[in-house]
C-alpha cells in the first residue's frame, strides 16, 4: 500500500521530532525555531502563554506569537526540555 503525501509528511515530522528530542538534530537556526519544533510546541503546549494564558492572534498572520525560553541561556540553540515525549 502506498503512503499519501500527507502520510509521508506526518512520518517525517514525527521522525524529526523524535531525533530532536534525543538531541540528534538542532531545533532551528540562530534565533529561529524550526517549523517542526514550532508545530510540536504549539500542539503540546497550546496556543497561549504558559504563564498567563494570553492568546491574542496577530492581525495579519492569524497566528499566536511563540516565544521560546532557552534553558541554557543561549538564544542560538533550540534544545528540547528534559522528559518531553515524542508525538504519537
Amino acid at each position: 500500500m502506498d503512503c499519501s503525501n500527507r502520510c509521508q509528511q506526518v512520518a517525517q515530522y514525527r521522525a524529526f521530532i523524535a531525533r530532536w528530542l534525543r538531541g540528534d538534530v538542532d531545533g532551528g537556526a540562530i534565533g529561529k525555531v524550526s517549523g517542526h519544533v514550532r508545530r510540536y510546541l504549539l500542539e503540546t503546549g497550546g496556543e497561549h502563554c504558559s504563564r498567563c494564558g494570553w492568546a491574542e492572534r496577530h492581525p495579519v498572520t492569524g497566528r499566536v506569537p511563540l516565544e521560546v525560553d532557552h534553558r541554557n541561556g543561549n538564544y542560538a540553540t533550540a534544545e528540547p526540555a528534559g522528559g518531553v515525549e515524542p508525538p504519537a
